[in-house]
């Protein structure tokens, strides 16, 4: 993600959490990003979407609040994906024993994606 983009997203969550703490409903906070950073909403293979800085949102019931949380969640991984440093994060991997075995195997992000391609 390119520090631009970062920056949108970040400025987009950022305006969702400040409306969320000053009680604004859903709808009206779904509102205040098309009018502030030119989200929009779409119809799309049964589901109602919300996008904005690049992220998109869905759910199949079209209320607001699933709508708007569908929305944080991709903008939270997001955000969480690009703060980690993808070569020197070391990522913990269940290697399938027992549950409370600690048989933990711990691998880069890098070796993953030579193992296993790059994520589409």
């Amino acid at each position: 993600m390119s520090p631009a983009a970062r920056a949108r997203l970040q400025a987009a969550n950022d305006l969702v959490l400040k409306l969320l703490g000053e009680n604004l409903p859903p709808h009206e906070v779904i509102d205040e990003m098309i009018e502030q950073l030119g989200a929009h909403t779409r119809y799309r293979s049964g589901t109602q979407q919300l996008v904005c800085a690049g992220v998109t949102g869905s759910g199949t019931c079209g209320t607001s609040p699933i709508l708007l949380g569908s929305w944080r969640r991709a903008a939270m991984k997001r955000l969480l994906a690009s703060d980690a440093k993808a070569d020197d994060q070391r990522v913990t991997i269940y290697s399938g024993g027992q549950f409370g075995d600690p048989d933990i195997t711990h691998v880069s992000v890098a070796d993953l994606r030579k193992r296993f391609g790059r994520r589409s």
